[in-house]
């Protein structure tokens, strides 16, 4: 299964360490993970052994209509069977 796990958390949290146990944890059953988030996000530095591809998005605000375009692209590009939206708190 192909999971885009979205975020627009920069700094380490809770949510953070939450997506990374996730993560780690599909990566070892064999799902393809990707990550959309800022290109300053902690958890890219957690994941870094792990080579799951990033989509760069700055992700503002709550309504951010240039990181929607970009991440439209990127389904439309990579067919994700599961879109997960992760909030850092």
């Amino acid at each position: 299964m192909k999971i885009l796990h979205v975020t627009n958390a920069r700094g380490w949290s809770g949510g953070l360490a939450q997506m990374e146990l996730l993560i780690r944890g599909l990566h070892e059953r064999g799902h393809e993970n990707f990550l959309a988030c800022p290109s300053d996000s902690q958890l890219l530095d957690r994941l870094r052994g792990l080579n799951v591809p990033a989509l760069f998005v700055p992700m503002f605000q709550d309504y951010d209509v240039y990181s929607a375009w970009k991440l439209r692209g990127f389904i439309s590009r990579y067919h994700p069977d599961v879109v997960h939206a992760h909030h850092a708190i």
